[in-house]
């Protein structure tokens, strides 16, 4: 393998494992039990919590506030 390949499949395995953790953090449960409301997140939606999470790097004090009302 010449130096430009071997540069080439590192870039790759990095963006790989850079979309793998993206769809991990935004997509998974991550433990948290099922009856702690989200705030922001519809009851039920299939998307729903990770709307939530990629709203909340756009606007925490919007999704506090809206976390507040709810309970």
């Amino acid at each position: 393998m010449t130096r430009t390949n071997v540069v080439a499949a590192i870039a790759v395995l990095w963006v790989l494992g850079f979309v793998r953790y993206v769809w991990w953090r935004v997509f998974s449960y991550q433990g948290i039990p099922k009856t702690i409301p989200w705030a922001g997140a519809a009851t039920g939606g299939l998307v729903s919590r990770a709307k939530a999470s990629i709203r909340s790097f756009l606007g925490l004090r919007e999704m506090l506030l809206d976390g507040y009302r709810e309970v």
